[in-house]
């Protein structure tokens, strides 16, 4: 039992135990009403029983509790409680984004996307990030391509200084594996989350979608899977509001559905989860204003030096057999020159020798002697 003074006359007022809310109520002026005497004292009294100190204490102690879990300090049984994690991630982002940077984005307005169990680790676009969805569409298109790029390559830098590997640290003109450094630092949103990102490729997908719904007028949207140097199998799905003129008929027409050289600057917006083949795996979204498209040295080069080569091939091949041809039929024509000569030579013996003469018994030493005779 509480008591309530608040003038000539007292109140009895029944809280439980365990009450959230606690009010003090003073007299106007800070004055004790009746007594003539002026005194500064809380018109809340507990009382000097055994009983009032307890209610006393649970109402201290029942604060104390609500302030904790409003502050994400309540811990839970496995660790940190996740509301309160998410919260306390969101403070971190909004304090790092409040700089003077005019491509900084708000970061309450892309909080619901962090997730308080998954962090950015969601499928698709969620409902309830809808509307962070398209602000950031939106301001790749307000704020100009050049600054965006940027303050990519200024992020990079500063990524390159702790980044694991030290060759990649030491050597600038190593390649940046962007890739990697996103995957590595999934679960850390404070890392690259609202972040301005650079990635490099070929594209093996390209498609236009409707935008849908949206409070900036925005109709259409380009969808294109990016795989860079160092994600190997892995993409990046990239949305973006522009795509170079002919690009898209490019691609249709490819027979490998394949376009080389593309380039992309845009935000990081979460880690889509997609399913793959095998499994669910992750994709980084990026939120872009266009692609950029870079092709290689011209097809056709290419094509005319691998036909050239191929055709002094076939022109050494046909040659080579022509040659062989040729001799090959210039010793068979020695061949039959030569041949009835050595046949008169084995048969019929030396020019103007007469035909030998055998008794029928004579052997290989007996047609010797007569041969040495008749010489």
């Amino acid at each position: 039992m509480i008591v309530v003074s608040g003038g000539a006359e007292s109140e009895q007022v029944n809280l439980p135990l365990w009450s959230p809310c606690v009010v003090m109520l003073r007299s106007p002026r800070g004055r004790s009403v009746g007594d003539g005497v002026c005194k500064r004292r809380p018109i809340v009294s507990f009382g000097r029983s055994l009983a009032g100190q307890r209610r006393l204490l649970g109402l201290v102690l029942a604060v104390a509790v609500m302030e904790c879990s409003s502050s994400g300090m309540v811990a839970a049984a496995d660790g940190r409680h996740p509301v309160a994690q998410a919260r306390q991630t969101r403070t971190e982002i909004s304090a790092r984004h409040s700089e003077d940077d005019p491509t900084a984005l708000d970061m309450k307005i892309l909080a619901p996307v962090l997730d308080p169990v998954h962090g950015l680790k969601t499928p698709g676009v969620r409902e309830e990030e809808r509307e962070a969805y398209y602000y950031v569409l939106q301001r790749t298109r307000e704020i100009d391509y050049e600054l965006q790029k940027a303050a990519a390559r200024r992020y990079q830098t500063r990524r390159r200084a702790v980044y694991p590997d030290k060759r990649v640290r030491s050597d600038p003109k190593e390649p940046f594996p962007i890739f990697v450094d996103l995957y590595r630092n999934a679960d850390r949103p404070e890392v690259y989350f609202g972040k301005l990102v650079t990635l490099s490729g070929h594209v093996r997908l390209l498609r236009e979608i409707p935008a849908g719904q949206n409070p900036y007028g925005i109709q259409t949207l380009y969808e294109a899977w990016l795989y860079t140097p160092d994600s190997q199998s892995n993409p990046a799905c990239i949305v973006c509001t522009e795509v170079p003129a002919g690009m898209l008929k490019a691609f249709r027409q490819s027979r490998s559905h394949l376009l080389d050289g593309v380039t992309v600057t845009g935000y990081f917006f979460k880690m889509m989860v997609y399913r793959a083949q095998d499994a669910p795996r992750f994709a980084p979204l990026i939120l872009a204003r266009r692609l950029e498209w870079h092709p290689p040295a011209p097809r056709k080069q290419r094509a005319f030096a691998i036909s050239s080569w191929l055709v002094l091939a076939v022109v050494v091949v046909v040659g080579g057999l022509i040659v062989a041809g040729l001799v090959i039929s210039d010793r068979r024509h020695r061949r039959r020159r030569t041949w009835p000569a050595e046949v008169e030579e084995l048969w019929l013996g030396d020019e103007g020798t007469d035909t030998l003469e055998t008794d029928g018994t004579s052997g290989p030493n007996e047609v010797s002697s007569q041969d040495g005779q008749s010489k």
